[in-house]
């Protein structure tokens, strides 16, 4: 049966083939899921990076604070905190000082003492020479390990959470 319409004869009855085969519909999901996925591996990516740049900028922070303060320490009180294995300096999401209890912090520091520099040329500096190093009370290197994990058991356990600073502290208002 045909009608007439302004367009032309119109087919009442006949099927529309238009639209996408089942094969088609299969792959353009497959492409799909696989730009997806690849974008979801990029996020957990980019996640794992900002965490981690976030965690340095922290870190440089506490460093930058207990660097600061030996700044300003006379000579003789820098053995007071010079911490070792048992002393560590709490900090907040900000770099300011908390007590160890707080639930606000998110870094821990301790300070190692690396002892006393030899400066080549003066003094001797070895452990065979009997030659007084004037050189190694003036110079002191100490190690400061900032962890972005205190609530962990041990916190200096796990190097990938764990940033190291070396800081060489100089006497400079000894009388010569």
């Amino acid at each position: 049966m045909v009608n007439q319409s302004s367009r032309g004869p119109v087919v009442l009855g006949a099927q529309s083939r238009a639209g996408f085969s089942l094969a088609e519909v299969m792959m353009a999901a497959g492409i799909v899921a696989t730009i997806v996925v690849a974008l979801l591996a990029l996020a957990g990516q980019t996640l794992t990076s900002s965490t981690d740049s976030f965690d340095r900028f922290e870190t440089v922070r506490a460093y930058q604070a207990i660097s600061s303060q030996f700044q300003m320490l006379p000579w003789d009180r820098i053995d007071r905190y010079i911490t070792g294995e048992e002393g560590r300096i709490y900090f907040d999401d900000v770099g300011r000082v908390v007590d160890r209890d707080a639930l606000e912090s998110s870094m821990v520091a301790r300070i190692l003492d690396k002892g006393g520099l030899a400066l080549p040329g003066e003094g001797g500096g070895g452990a065979e020479s009997d030659a007084p190093d004037r050189s190694r009370r003036d110079l002191r290197q100490i190690t400061i390990e900032v962890s972005t994990r205190p609530l962990m058991e041990d916190p200096f356990s796990d190097s990938r959470h764990v940033r190291r600073f070396s800081l060489t502290l100089v006497q400079l208002d000894q009388e010569r």
